[in-house]
């Protein structure tokens, strides 16, 4: 053997990813994250796969979220934010036309994973309910507060199941058709109701 069989370690050059801005960084694994979350079973979403497509190391999804329940929780804000500003980009749109939005549908699914995951359910709590809530008081002014917030939240809550369960009730397009006519019968008819059931401001 000659003296340069061996090659001391500090001699080797070592190959530095460029770092990125945190900022970029958290961006490129959102997006990456969601992107996984339309094509693949939620399990199969990993942390190893998300660094791995977007060549960033998994401690970068650490330091960003703390884990990878953080992760999710952010990406499922991040769902609505979008859905919420699409639909207020198109004008005078029913409310419940957010719900049919796709990203609230995998929203809506992704949560439900990880509850029966063991997610604790205040990481999803979403302060746009009460926005979507102001939203409809100024579309439709002649229901009040009240008869509002109840009808958010009863619509919310009925489209949420329809993105878990629809596909297993085997809910079609003439269907949904047929449920959004009939739910929009029934907003028509809050000022009444409230009205009736004596739900004053």
């Amino acid at each position: 053997m000659t003296e340069n069989t061996f090659v001391n370690a500090e001699q080797i050059p070592r190959v530095r990813r460029p770092m990125v801005p945190a900022a970029q960084a958290q961006a490129l694994i959102v997006a990456e994250t969601i992107e996984l979350l339309r094509k693949l079973p939620f399990d199969q979403v990993t942390a190893q796969l998300i660094s791995k497509n977007v060549k960033l190391t998994m401690p970068t999804i650490w330091r960003n979220f703390g884990s990878m329940e953080g992760l999710f929780s952010y990406v499922s804000s991040v769902l609505m934010t979008n859905a919420v500003e699409r639909w207020r980009a198109q004008g005078s749109q029913p409310v419940i036309t957010i719900f049919f939005d796709p990203d609230v549908a995998l929203r809506a699914r992704l949560i439900a994973w990880l509850l029966a995951e063991g997610a604790d359910p205040q990481l999803f709590r979403s302060p746009l309910l009460g926005s979507l809530i102001e939203d409809f008081q100024r579309l439709m002014p002649e229901a009040n507060s009240r008869v509002s917030t109840s009808w958010i939240y009863i619509t919310t809550m009925l489209l949420q199941s329809y993105a878990v369960f629809g596909e297993i009730n085997q809910i079609t397009d003439e269907i949904t058709a047929d449920n959004f006519a009939l739910m929009t019968y029934f907003r028509d008819l809050l000022p009444t109701a409230a009205q009736n059931l004596g739900w004053n401001d």
